[in-house]
């Protein structure tokens, strides 16, 4: 593995005090430093370093291919970045001794550090598509986990229908019940006005007697039918009310799905870039293999 290069590195080079290897984004994946030093935004800060070199090209209209190395030296200390795979990358730190020796002569092992790690970068690279895939994977993974939720949510909406329906059923039944109570409301309106006319043109006291108890009763019953007539329409009125209840929840599911359907567009972009990266990097180590392989057969 590469710290194995590293080590032969130290043996060559006894001014290496430190070094970390880290992939384009900031990650570090192996380094000698610890506490209290703050390893991830070490990793930020090299990130930083090749992306501002990276903008100053930009800024300058000067055309560049990838970098190879990036060297700085101070009066003790020097600096070097080094590309190893398609994402990953070296950072070595050499600490001048006694002779202080110049740039120069830290040059001439750069060619040797970069013999040293090349056996390794196959596995590196290797290393690199095996997270490429998993990444993969993942967006796969969520692809599917948002289609089966928008299937539950459809499913959702179509309970939400059936309980529309249902409601729609009772309010109609309760409707024709309203106009059966309003033509026997009217009839009995209708009774007690003749009732009213036959006891005023009614002599005997016995049958206006009757027809006052007959007026009373269904005076009595009028009210009782006009109490259950509003109730019956509060009941219907409320049924109304729940079916924009559930209108609402289902505009509201459908925005939902909406946006995973939205997400799910924005991750199989992802996923056809991701396939991509794959793609090359795999015709890399098809091609890496191929010369290992020859320099083996010339050795």
């Amino acid at each position: 593995m590469l710290f194995k290069s590293i080590e032969r590195i130290k043996e060559a080079l006894p001014e290496l005090v430190h070094f970390v290897m880290f992939y384009d984004d900031g990650t570090i994946f192996q380094t000698t430093f610890e506490q209290p030093v703050n390893i991830p935004q070490l990793g930020e800060n090299l990130s930083e370093c090749l992306q501002h070199i990276q903008n100053l090209f930009k800024l300058t209209n000067l055309k560049s291919t990838p970098y190879k190395r990036l060297i700085y030296e101070t009066a003790d200390l020097v600096f070097i970045i080094l590309k190893l795979g398609e994402r990953s990358n070296l950072a070595l730190f050499f600490q001048k001794g006694e002779e202080k020796p110049k740039i120069s002569a830290i040059r001439r092992y750069l060619d040797r550090i970069e013999e040293l790690i090349d056996t390794d970068k196959l596995s590196l690279e290797r290393h690199t598509l095996g997270e490429l895939k998993a990444e993969l994977n993942k967006f796969q993974q969520k692809v599917e986990a948002n289609l089966q939720q928008i299937a539950q949510k459809k499913q959702e909406i179509s309970n939400l229908d059936q309980e529309i329906q249902r409601i729609e059923g009772k309010i109609e039944a309760k409707q024709k019940e309203l106009k059966f109570s309003d033509v026997i409301q009217e009839e009995i309106e209708k009774n007690i006005e003749r009732q009213k006319e036959e006891l005023q043109k009614c002599m005997e006291k016995k049958v206006k007697k009757e027809l006052k108890r007959e007026i009373k009763e269904d005076k009595k019953g009028l009210k009782v039918l006009e109490k259950s007539l509003s109730k019956e329409e509060k009941e219907i009125q409320k049924m109304k009310s729940n079916i924009k209840t559930i209108e609402q929840e289902k505009a509201n599911i459908l925005c939902n799905i909406n946006a995973i359907l939205e997400e799910n567009k924005k991750i199989q972009q992802k996923i056809s870039e991701k396939s991509a990266e794959i793609s090359a990097l795999e015709e890399k180590i098809n091609k890496m293999e191929k010369e290992k392989l020859e320099r083996k057969l010339l050795t």
